[in-house]
């Protein structure tokens, strides 16, 4: 095993005493082994690594205790908790942060195809500050600070962390429904409001603006405060949720609608959905909204019907809106499976709609076993285990991350005078998570609950 040296080498105790005393050399060319000549006829080289002197001014960052620069494609960094990250060098030289590298716009000016990886070695290794500083053999020179280092390691250890804090939790059925004040999240002097509420969406899934203002097109307000209205080819900036005697959307009925994400067929379907309770009339029975989060769903699904769950992340259904007697004429469609799993077989995204689905195309063998997965989902996806309901009031605006947690409504029943009335409006999943982390690094740099999650679009993260 090779072990992390705690004391400098004879061979650059005099290096180390000319060093200003708040840069710290932890690596200098000292011989240690020489191995075969490559192809190349050039020789790889080991260094020891040092972690610290005798000198308590020359003492490493406290998180970072030692370097092993042992081994010619990688150096491994020991941290203070015990845990170790590897990085290749290659890696490391690709992503130098100095300005002849990257662009102060965060666009890379360059790329690993630009760096000679066969000739790439280290000269030097020293630590200033927080700042893990490395010499290249062609003099350039690299600085990384231990934050940005376990912020991107890529040790296992590291992508377990990562992917724990990605993860979701449901909230809980007989938790009260997340919600902030419409005055709260719309006050442009203070964005706290805005960021609790779409922590809400992010942490839940979902949340409810109270006391919105009962006027048309508020809920185009409400969504414009946290980026552009998108997907408004088919229904407009704004569509209204009534029941109608001749209507192009089966939610434009007082029937049951079936949990579901919207616009399924889309390549990129919407993200947040804004419902505004423009008008509920108590004498209106039934109509209670319901959510239900398609990470819990696809989970147990996986647990206890393992073949049939590989078959939903294998087999393409077909997601289709064809439509030609309206307005605003539509022909989509779009083939995936309904589940979507990344390279460590973690669920990244489920695409669920039953009301705009298609026939499938695939092949004759795959069409029984899809039919017999999709019968256990469905019973799982309506069953109520993991349905979350409630019933909108006047003024309620709810925001849910709608590839996430599915949506559907309860059947309902008006009386002569009983009106339901929703006005809906969509924003990206992108814009709308890219608010999030913004607001998250000014509210919530400190809080290590404040994490980025997953939001069911596809990400591997």
């Amino acid at each position: 095993m090779r072990r992390f040296s705690r004391v400098v080498p004879r061979a650059v105790t005099a290096a180390v005493a000319s060093q200003p005393r708040s840069a710290a050399p932890i690596l200098q060319r000292s011989w240690i082994q020489q191995v075969p000549c490559m192809a190349n006829g050039k020789q790889w080289q080991k260094f020891s690594s040092v972690t610290d002197t005798h000198d308590e001014h020359l003492s490493i960052t406290q998180d970072l205790l030692g370097v092993d620069v042992q081994h010619r494609e990688f150096i491994t960094l020991r941290w203070q908790d015990g845990k170790r990250s590897k990085f290749h060098l290659l890696h490391l030289r690709t992503w130098c942060p100095c300005s002849e590298c990257g662009h102060p716009t965060g666009q890379r000016v360059i790329n690993c195809s630009e760096v000679n990886q066969d000739e790439l070695d280290i000269e030097k290794v020293f630590v200033k500050g927080d700042t893990l500083n490395i010499v290249w053999n062609d003099h350039h020179e690299s600085s990384f600070s231990c934050k940005w280092l376990l912020e991107n390691s890529y040790s296992d250890w590291a992508l377990d962390q990562f992917a724990h804090d990605m993860a979701t939790t449901p909230l809980a059925l007989e938790a009260p429904v997340p919600s902030t004040e419409y005055e709260r999240m719309m006050d442009t002097s203070d964005d706290k409001g805005l960021y609790e509420a779409l922590r809400q969406v992010v942490n839940h899934g979902f949340t409810v603006i109270r006391n919105t203002p009962s006027v048309e097109g508020a809920v185009k307000t409400l969504a414009e405060r946290i980026a552009p209205i998108s997907h408004s080819f088919q229904y407009g900036d704004v569509f209204d949720v009534v029941a109608e005697p001749t209507p192009v959307n089966i939610a434009y009925t007082t029937v049951y609608l079936k949990s579901h994400v919207d616009l399924a067929y889309y390549e990129s379907p919407p993200g947040l959905q804004f419902l505004h309770a423009l008008r509920f009339d108590e004498s209106v029975k039934g109509g209670e909204s319901t959510f239900v989060d398609v990470f819990a769903v696809a989970e147990e699904f996986r647990r206890l019907h393992p073949e049939h769950f590989a078959t939903f992340c294998r087999v393409p259904a077909t997601f289709k809106k064809h439509h030609l007697t309206r307005e605003k004429a539509t022909i989509m469609e779009y083939q995936r499976p309904h589940i979507q799993l990344n390279h460590r077989d973690e669920v990244v995204a489920v695409h669920w709609s039953p009301p705009f689905e298609g026939p499938l195309r695939v092949p004759f063998d795959a069409v029984m076993p899809y039919y017999d997965a999709y019968r256990i989902f469905h019973e799982l996806v309506e069953g109520g285990k993991h349905r979350y309901e409630f019933r909108l009031k006047q003024g309620d605006t709810v925001i849910f991350n709608q590839r996430r947690v599915l949506h559907g409504r309860k059947q309902f029943t008006p009386c002569s005078d009983g009106v339901r009335h929703l006005q809906g409006t969509y924003v990206n999943i992108d814009d709308a998570l890219c608010r999030y982390n913004v607001l998250r690094t000014r509210f919530g740099a400190n809080d290590p609950t404040a994490k980025n999650r997953r939001v069911a679009n596809g990400n591997f993260s």
